[in-house]
This record gives structure tokens, sequence and C-alpha cells, in this order.
């Protein structure tokens, strides 16, 4: 499925840092601190999150498509998990955070309620689950006059070939690729 194709990353964080398993999986020791679960957000390290976690260990879960397997980006250090199918691979109450970046905007609510259910098992008491996904209206209004808005999506737009240009991209264009991907 193409449209699954281009979900990000899902780090979840509830193994020790200083087991076989997350020597496996990339972890890097951290002594104790509070581990972050980052539901698909597309980087295997947590600073684009616009706050930073110093010594935070996670894991990186991510549904590798063929987009991966083409070399469009690394699996380096990511577990394979199906929003739409797989449980969160962790016991219950052992996470502190998870992180879901643009995600739900791209998977059907049946599973989007189904994740919310995992999130809810796994995290610890006090535990706390970060969403972030597009303000559909905003980008809505702003896609409704001529604006430079979308200039920053314009070289990816034009050069990746995911994506089948013909003639002027238009602001309805950027708008439906960014909500309908």
């Amino acid at each position: 499925m193409t449209w699954f194709g281009n979900l990000h990353r899902v780090a979840l964080s509830s193994l020790p840092c200083h087991s076989a398993g997350a020597r496996r999986h990339g972890i890097r020791p951290c002594g104790q601190v509070p581990r972050v679960a980052n539901t698909l957000s597309g980087r295997p390290e947590p600073q684009h999150w616009g706050w930073t976690l110093p010594h935070t260990c996670f894991v990186s879960l991510d549904y590798i498509s063929d987009y991966y397997h083409g070399g469009a980006t690394s699996t380096a250090g990511i577990v394979h998990y199906d929003i739409r199918s797989d449980a969160l691979p962790y016991d219950d109450e052992t996470v502190s955070n998870v992180y879901a970046s643009h995600v739900i905007e791209h998977v059907e609510s049946e599973h989007v309620e189904r994740f919310l259910v995992e999130a809810h098992r796994v995290l610890k008491p006090g535990g706390v689950l970060r969403i972030a996904c597009p303000d559909a209206r905003f980008l809505y209004e702003v896609s409704s006059f001529e604006n430079d808005y979308w200039k920053w999506r314009r070289d990816q737009f034009e050069h990746d070939e995911r994506y089948e240009v013909q003639g002027d991209i238009t602001q309805s264009d950027f708008l439906t690729r960014e909500l309908a991907s």
C-alpha cells in the first residue's frame, strides 16, 4: 500500500538500556531515566521534537515499507511495527511516554482507536501520550489563496519519484498531498 509507505517511525521504550535486547535495537546506556515512545516520528533520535530529552532510551518501531527498502531512508535500529495490526511490544504500564508524530492522519479511525487503547495499556501511571498531527483547518485556509506557504515543499514534490507532477503545482495539489498521503 503506497499510502502507508510514508508513515514515520514509532519509537517506544521500555527495554532496560543495558539488556541484550536494548543493544540489539541500538539503545545506548542511559541510566535510570524515563523512557520515551516516539510513535512513527520519522527519525531515530528525539532532537526533532522541539524539546530535548538528554540520555533518553528509546526503540524505533516502524512499518518497513518498499519506500525504505528502496534506499529512501535507513532501517537500521528499527523494529517492524504495523499500527494497523500489531500490539505495542511492551508489557502493561512499562513505558513513560508515547509520542505519535504525523501518524494518525494516515490511518483509518479503527486503527487509531486501537492504538490509543494500546498506548494507554503500555503507559505507566502518570505517563504521557503526545500526538502531533496537521491542523487541517489552517492548511485548508492557507491553500485557499495564492501565497508561498508551500514553498518549503516544492522541491520534494517536484523531485521525489513517488509523486507524479504534470504541469504547475497548485495550492490545492499541496493540500491534497499533505492531507491525503
